[in-house]
């Protein structure tokens, strides 16, 4: 019973953020062709992205260690980061500049990681770690 309702917390979460999202859209009529007016327009534009990610695992993170009541698997949570991440940066390393463009250098902190095809930005890599991280404990917080 008690998975159950986490299920639909869950999809009540996802709902709530969908259901609008595709009212809004359905909502354009005539949609406008972007057109940017900086060559910079969101300077560290993705660095501060990261954000998304880093805030959540540091309130996810507090609430587990505040709470010993909950079993939080953390041998198991650090082998799986030490498995999946390596794995994101070699599909990254390899793939990376076949499926992305990054146009702005000035939206990057401008560190790039040499890989087949050209360098790709440092924040791809912080992408996949804390990527990785938020969806394992997310996941240990419905479970």
């Amino acid at each position: 019973m008690r998975e159950r309702r986490a299920f639909y917390v869950v999809f009540a979460i996802a709902a709530a953020l969908v259901v609008p999202a595709a009212i809004a859209l359905r909502a354009v009529i005539h949609p406008v062709v972007l057109q940017t007016t900086s060559d910079n327009p969101t300077p560290l534009g993705y660095t501060w992205s990261l954000l998304l990610f880093i805030i959540p695992i540091a309130v996810l993170g507090w609430w587990f260690a505040c709470r010993p009541d909950l079993q939080f698997p953390r041998k198991a949570f650090w082998r799986t980061i030490a498995v999946l991440t390596p794995l994101g940066f070699l599909l990254d390393l390899l793939f990376g500049n076949t499926f992305f463009i990054f146009q702005n250098k000035a939206a990057t902190l401008g560190c790039d990681i040499p890989a087949l095809g050209g360098a790709i930005p440092i924040e791809e890599f912080i992408f996949y770690l804390t990527g990785f991280m938020l969806v394992l404990l997310s996941y240990n917080l419905v479970r």
